[in-house]
């Protein structure tokens, strides 16, 4: 749940996009936090820095 929480807050804060967020709904837990792979979140989040 707290997971859940953390990524919300990155939402409203523009941490990450809308899209994004639907995204990581969607595809929870692939893009987790708590997953020992790191590669895939930090693929996710680098689409976000290519759009800016």
């Amino acid at each position: 749940m707290k997971e859940w929480l953390k990524e919300t807050k990155n939402f409203r804060e523009s941490k990450i996009t809308e899209i994004q967020y639907e995204e990581w709904k969607y595809s929870f837990p692939k893009y987790s936090t708590l997953n020992h792979d790191k590669l895939p979140r930090e693929q996710w989040l680098h689409k976000k820095s290519q759009k800016d």
